[in-house]
């Protein structure tokens, strides 16, 4: 049972890292489907923005490290339902010809029931993490010596490919830059 949870975990995990990760080199696509929601007044699009890509990656990297997990269950819960809620909205206004802005593994998809449905699945999930609330395969687990050797593999190869994977964002982040800026720089 630990294993599921231990997978449910990363599984979850996983999505918020790279709906962040998309989000954050796509930013104008996020923020136009935000916009499109007509929720938001305009003055507020790009403090959300950012809000919401630093809550998804502090969701993401919580679940996978196992800490403050009550926390980032209910943020994870709260960020889906509010998202749930802007697609219900529309859908009600009958304005679904309108991006999702989910980003990610998830992908991108014009708003839908199905879409309902799928977040109302990720919130099941996160309802489940939240009430085992089990924190095997997590840092704290290895901290408190509660742990035997394939814990510690497990939070070894894990943690050294999020590791990997964080780097690779960083770098491509990094050149992404790069290059706008030799762009600039060469129209100069």
């Amino acid at each position: 049972m630990d294993q599921l949870i231990l997978f449910l975990r990363w599984f979850i995990g996983f999505i918020f890292i790279s709906a962040a990760y998309q989000h954050s080199i796509n930013k104008t696509d996020f923020k136009i489907a935000i916009e499109e929601y007509g929720l938001l007044p305009q003055k507020y699009i790009n403090g959300s923005l950012y809000i919401i890509m630093f809550i998804e990656y502090g969701i993401g990297l919580f679940m996978f490290l196992g800490i403050f997990l009550r926390i980032t269950y209910s943020l994870g819960f709260l960020l889906v339902f509010l998202f749930t809620i802007a697609i219900l909205i529309n859908l009600f206004r009958n304005n679904s010809n309108i991006d999702c802005g989910c980003g990610g593994v998830l992908g991108t998809h014009k708003i839908s029931w199905r879409l309902v449905g799928r977040n109302c699945f990720i919130l099941i999930i996160i309802s489940y993490l939240f009430v085992t609330n089990n924190i095997y395969g997590g840092l704290l687990e290895i901290i408190s010596g509660n742990y035997n050797a394939i814990n510690i593999y497990l939070f070894l190869v894990v943690k050294s490919l999020i590791a990997i994977f964080t780097l690779y964002l960083t770098f491509t982040k990094i050149n992404s830059i790069k290059a706008k800026l030799d762009s600039f720089l060469h129209t100069l």
